[in-house]
């Protein structure tokens, strides 16, 4: 989290969306989507009003993820030994077992800007680990994510 220190933040409780410029290309809409409805009922719990006419805030979304693979800890091993006279050797393998799996960390970025200028004024992102969940538990880990950025909000001085 990180924000303006020169802000009042307790005169603010009207916003808008600011749609952001990446929107059309966006790499996922329906994450996009969750998160922005997440953080629409996080604003509404906080006593924000939307409007689309003078708001004293702008606030955008954005989700940005990076996929990586995660191999299984789990091997199995095969070995052969043979001695003769005191001599001996040894060979090993470790192969491993199972499937690798993709994990995509997510983050969610709230910015919260000043409308005539759009000047950031504060900013609170959280990360997430997405692998195999369905589309509610996505949705869930989603709303635990920003409720958890919400906690911030407003920033204590």
């Amino acid at each position: 989290m990180d924000y303006d220190v020169q802000t009042d933040f307790s005169l603010f409780d009207s916003y808008s969306w600011k749609i952001p410029a990446s929107a059309p290309n966006s790499q996922n809409p329906l994450l996009d989507e969750r998160a922005k409805q997440a953080v629409t009922q996080q604003l509404k719990d906080a006593g924000f009003i939307e409007t689309t006419t003078n708001p004293d805030l702008l606030v955008r979304t954005d989700i940005q993820s990076t996929i990586s693979s995660e191999s299984s800890n789990k091997r199995g091993g095969i070995g052969l030994g043979g001695g003769s006279g005191g001599l001996g050797m040894g060979i090993s393998l470790g192969i491993p077992l199972g499937k690798s799996k993709t994990i995509r960390d997510v983050s969610i970025i709230v910015d919260f800007l000043e409308p005539q200028t759009e000047t950031l004024k504060w900013r609170g992102n959280n990360t997430i680990k997405i692998s195999d969940e369905s589309p509610e538990e996505i949705t869930k880990l989603i709303n635990q994510s920003v409720a958890d950025i919400f906690k911030k909000y407003p920033p204590k001085k």
